[in-house]
C-alpha cells in the first residue's frame, strides 16, 4: 500500500476540519497516515522534508495556494518522486479552482 503523508495548515478550514479528513482517509483505507501540521505556510518546507525522510510516496496538502506552493517548491528542490494531492482549505484557492478540485473533503 502507498505510504501517505498529510500536511495540514492548522489555520485553514474546509468542511468539518481535519477530523473529517482523518475519517475520510480511514474510510479510504488510510487509517494512520504520517501526519504533521503547520501554523504558517513558511513552516511547510521543513515538514515536507520530514515527511519525505519518513518514506512517503503520496503527499496530501491541506491548505491554500501559499502552502501548496511551498510544498511543491520543496518537492522540486529535493527532487522527490511522489504523488501530490491538494485539499483547498485556504482563502482563494486559485490553484484548486483552476484544477477543478471540489471544495468538499470527500470529493476532493
Amino acid at each position: 500500500m502507498t505510504t501517505l503523508g498529510v500536511l495540514v495548515h492548522e489555520r485553514k478550514t474546509l468542511g468539518e476540519g481535519p477530523g473529517e479528513l482523518r475519517r475520510a482517509l480511514a474510510d479510504g483505507g488510510y487509517p494512520d497516515p504520517v501526519w504533521c501540521g503547520v501554523e504558517k505556510s513558511k513552516q511547510a518546507p521543513k515538514q515536507v522534508r520530514r515527511l519525505l525522510d519518513s518514506g512517503i510516496e503520496r503527499l496530501l496538502v491541506w491548505g491554500g495556494d501559499g502552502t501548496v506552493r511551498r510544498c511543491i517548491d520543496t518537492i522540486v528542490v529535493e527532487d522527490a518522486k511522489l504523488e501530490l494531492a491538494s485539499l483547498p482549505a485556504g482563502t482563494a484557492n486559485l490553484l484548486a479552482h483552476a484544477l477543478g478540485i471540489p471544495q468538499n473533503v470527500r470529493e476532493a
